[in-house]
């Protein structure tokens, strides 16, 4: 399909067709690769490599290319985050659980809404919330946010498979962390991620 788009062949409806169908695939790409986590962490195959991990550069390239990317609601954001924030864990699995809760806040916004990321180092945990405007949850689906495959009322219309909360909740749990929902209504929704800081100065030694 790329390589079609890549050609000089294709009439320009053919072009909007295959240029849908190349985005269909790795739409469905990324839905396989969850479910293959979900299937390793069901049979307690995964296991978590710690290292030293700094939240502020990794949140700061997530707003980077939130702000970057088309966005039809007009939505404003906002952050607050500490300039180091180094906690234990393995970088691609603490960035899959940031990525979710971002592309969740932006899924479920409304138009002329906002974002709001703040993170922290608080006790022995670094604490990262996530609140957006838009439809709260509805009360009859709070108890179920993080069930596998549950999509409450609020997001009948939004495209999605009711996966990546389960993944990131499971993910923040093998951490040593948790993810909660803090609250939804009256025109916010918040969720709080908590990591374990790393102990100490975390900052790998650099060569001179």
């Amino acid at each position: 399909l790329e390589d079609l788009l890549a050609g000089d062949l294709l009439k320009p409806e053919a072009r909007e067709d295959v240029s849908g169908l190349v985005h269909q695939t790795f739409r469905l790409a990324t839905i396989i690769d969850d479910l293959l986590l979900l299937s390793r962490m069901d049979a307690g195959r995964l296991q978590i490599h710690f290292s030293p991990v700094d939240l502020a550069p990794m949140l700061g390239a997530m707003l980077d290319d939130l702000s970057a990317a088309p966005d039809a609601f007009g939505l404003g954001v906002e952050a607050d985050v500490a300039p180091a924030l180094w906690i234990t864990g393995e970088k691609v699995y603490v960035s899959l659980i940031l990525q979710n809760l971002l592309e969740n806040s932006r899924k479920y916004n409304r138009p002329g809404g906002r974002i709001r990321i703040r993170a922290r180092g608080e006790g022995e945990w670094a604490v990262v919330s996530i609140g957006n405007t838009g439809i709260p949850v509805p009360p009859s689906s709070v108890e179920h946010i993080f069930e596998r495959f549950h999509r409450g009322g609020v997001g009948e219309n939004v495209p999605g498979h009711g996966i990546g909360l389960n993944l990131a909740r499971d993910l923040a749990r093998l951490h040593g962390g948790s993810l909660v929902l803090l609250g939804s209504g009256a025109d916010w929704t918040e969720f709080e991620l908590r990591l374990r800081l790393a102990p100490g100065d975390a900052e790998p030694a650099r060569s001179p």
